[in-house]
């Protein structure tokens, strides 16, 4: 089944990174947002573990949550 999506950064350029999917099948969230590269960001969150990154997504994104939006579809 195809990921749904939720929405994109009103606040990109082109509309396009963060973005934030829903797999119907899990219930998961899949998120592209910025790499973290901080050193100092780094230092405190400690090594991650193998297959993990950490990104960076902005709180103006959480609007796209259903449990935050309350399935508002016309936020997207």
């Amino acid at each position: 089944m195809a990921l749904e999506f939720l929405g994109g950064d009103p606040e990109s350029d082109d509309g396009g990174s963060p973005t934030v999917w829903r797999d119907p099948a899990t219930g998961d969230y899949i998120l592209r947002g910025w790499e973290v590269a901080e050193t100092s960001t780094l230092a405190d969150t400690g090594e991650n573990p193998p297959g993990e990154r950490l990104i960076r997504f902005p709180a103006r994104m959480m609007q796209f949550f259903p449990e935050v939006n309350r399935g508002d579809a016309d936020l997207r």
